[in-house]
């Protein structure tokens, strides 16, 4: 099934999750990132990549926004809650405030957003923000956006959007869908880490240059190159696909709507951000719930406290990471949240009874 694109003009090969894509072969899944990359971003960036960025926030005597974008006034209803709390280790991305009564939170990284389908629309900071599909958006650290509890469209029909930001000391991209005002979690292979310097290092240039609002040559030509680099590390097999969660994803024959049980919500919250810093706090009030409503329920679900079943989660993770793939210790613990090597190799030592090492040569599989 695919998306068709008249407005861009640009050859669209990307499918809905759930739905084989046509390049897709018994021998070699492609990545449908890899997909995107190429289809959609690269062609998009070599033509007009400078002139369909958006950088937020959109200033009143812009008067050269792309064709279709609108940006109207919003208010940021409710309290700002600083969220505290949270791990603050330099090498972890964490967020600072939300907005609870309208879904919005405040970060400390950058975000750069593709619209791969349809129309997305999100209150960023104080404006609301209507941009279609084929344009890239730019959301500089400390200016609120949607946390995801919110669909992005306002219509029946679906919006896709590829998602990038800092996350350790890599890079997370992923994809987010909306239909029928509902979302729905990435499909697999549409959740992927880089971790490779150079990329990085292009990256946060990039950044840098939308962060002083230059979208001129040198961006053109930086977006152009990362692009490319990001082409390379999937293609290399550098780039680790990092398992989501389960359910509400688009499917054939079974959508999954906004209104699940809450501690299902959460279960499924902790398992698809296991890399990153996590509290009960948080989770608590991802699901609305006070700390110690949260803290009771949750144990009654699971049998576990939060931080029995958190520990427990990493720990099968750590291992299936050790178990199916050849990627470094240091990078199973980073990728599972473990802010150190060290504690990794301790905790692991101490609920396994064999280093990280050890138990990858008792366990490997073929890899």
């Amino acid at each position: 099934m695919r998306v068709a694109s008249a407005a861009t003009g640009i050859k669209k090969s990307y499918c809905i999750p759930g739905v084989p894509m046509t390049t897709i072969t018994s021998a070699n899944k492609k990545s449908p990132i890899l997909d995107i990359v190429e289809n959609h971003l690269i062609p998009r960036a070599q033509q007009t990549g400078a002139t369909h960025t958006v950088v937020m926030p959109v200033r009143a005597d812009n008067k050269q926004l792309p064709l279709g974008i609108r940006v109207e006034k919003a208010t940021l209803k409710g309290d700002r809650i600083p969220v505290k709390h949270l791990r603050t280790a330099g090498h972890m991305s964490v967020q600072i405030a939300a907005w609870p009564q309208i879904a919005l939170c405040e970060e400390g990284v950058p975000f750069f957003l593709y619209v791969i389908a349809g129309t997305a629309t999100m209150q960023i900071g104080t404006q609301l923000l209507t941009c279609p599909e084929g344009n890239f958006i730019f959301i500089p650290p400390g200016l609120s956006h949607p946390n995801g509890q919110r669909p992005y469209n306002k219509d029946q029909q679906l919006c896709s959007i590829l998602w990038i930001r800092r996350c350790g000391r890599g890079l997370r991209c992923w994809i987010s869908h909306s239909k029928n005002a509902q979302n729905f979690r990435p499909g697999y292979g549409e959740t992927i880490y880089f971790y490779h310097e150079q990329i990085l290092h292009v990256f946060d240039a990039m950044c840098d240059e939308l962060m002083l609002r230059q979208t001129g040559e040198l961006y053109h030509h930086g977006i152009q190159f990362f692009l490319q680099l990001m082409r390379r590390e999937i293609r290399a097999d550098r780039a680790y696909n990092i398992p989501v969660a389960r359910g509400r994803q688009i499917d054939k024959t079974k959508l999954h709507p906004l209104d699940d049980h809450p501690l299902e919500l959460a279960v499924e919250y902790i398992q698809a951000h296991l890399a990153e810093p996590l509290t009960l706090e948080k989770v608590a009030r991802y699901t609305h719930m006070s700390r110690a409503s949260f803290a009771k329920l949750f144990h009654q679900y699971t049998g576990k406290t939060f931080l029995e079943y958190l520990q427990h989660k990493r720990m099968e993770q750590a291992c299936t990471y050790l178990r199916e793939t050849s990627w470094t210790v240091n990078s199973v613990a980073e990728l599972c949240g473990y802010a150190s090597e060290s504690g990794f190799y301790r905790f692991f030592l101490k609920h396994q009874g064999m280093t990280p090492l050890s138990y990858r040569r008792k366990n490997a599989h073929s890899i």
